[in-house]
């Protein structure tokens, strides 16, 4: 079942304005494609600035000063995103409930993006693109993940290196 709908993007969109936890964790996985709306990319974007150079999250009046002063926005795109500021969300308490709800987005948005401009690739709209990086794209989107450990963790599986050293064989 997909999980891409208005309720799971505004949550994503919310949280991320408020919740200092669930931004550090998804933040860099997190991209503007994987919204629809023009709104919702311009939020997005807007936070992901903010917390890019203050290494915290925006609150609902800092997010409204950096929209303001953006000349490249429409009224009715002005309008919605004044609309979803104006609505102010408690932040989930369960953040890793959050943080898998929206690692399976992000998977599910990359490849329905990656389908998107296969198609366009094959059907000759994308011409900059050659045919031989569909694999590699759709690999990509597939492989679309939260998890960024590689290898061993040396401090904290520091017991099983320790077993598997002085193991008899």
């Amino acid at each position: 079942m997909a999980t891409d709908t208005v309720e799971m993007r505004k949550a994503i969109l919310h949280n991320l304005i408020n919740n200092q936890e669930y931004s550090q964790k998804v933040l860099p996985y997190v991209e503007n494609d994987y919204f629809q709306d023009k709104y919702e990319k311009v939020i997005f974007d807007e936070v992901k600035k903010y917390f890019n150079k203050y290494d915290q999250v925006p609150n609902y009046a800092a997010v409204k000063i950096q929209v303001q002063e953006r000349s490249d926005l429409t009224e009715s795109v002005y309008t919605e995103i004044e609309t979803f500021l104006n609505k102010q969300v408690e932040p989930l308490p369960k953040v890793d409930f959050l943080v898998n709800k929206t690692e399976q987005w992000c998977q599910e948005r990359a490849i329905v993006n990656a389908v998107y401009q296969a198609v366009n690739i094959i059907g000759g709209d994308d011409k900059k693109t050659p045919m031989t990086s569909l694999p590699d794209l759709l690999s990509k989107a597939i492989g679309t993940t939260f998890d960024n450990s590689v290898g061993h963790d040396y401090i904290n599986e520091a017991d099983e290196r320790w077993e598997f050293y002085h193991k008899k064989e």
